[in-house]
């Protein structure tokens, strides 16, 4: 999102998805604290920061968190998972694969 400005189009094609509910992350633009060296150089804020993240997806109540940032992913799906949180990290490809499989189906 930094990087190439990309903020919006992400949302837009999972609108497309029949089924999906979207849920706004609050203070999404907050980074999770898993750039670079910094999760390794800086690990007690990083914790700090991904424990903050976590909290803000389990405050939304969705079950699924969609993301486009591997690292991202990762760092805040480990954080879940060692909390024990039912919530499913996916790639943002992965919800649009889903979405298009049940359109062959009938929409099932």
């Amino acid at each position: 999102m930094r990087l190439l400005g990309v903020r919006q189009e992400p949302g837009e094609l999972l609108s497309h998805v029949k089924g999906l509910e979207l849920v706004d992350l609050p203070y999404k633009e907050d980074c999770c604290g898993f750039g670079g060296t910094f999760s390794v150089k800086m690990a007690d804020m990083s914790e700090a920061m991904v424990c903050e993240k976590a909290a803000n997806v389990c405050a939304t109540g969705a079950s699924v968190l969609v993301g486009t940032d591997m690292g991202c992913l990762m760092n805040i799906g480990g954080r879940l998972n060692k909390e024990n949180k039912p919530v499913r990290v996916m790639h943002l490809a992965q919800p649009l694969e889903e979405g298009v499989k049940r359109n062959e189906r009938g929409g099932k």
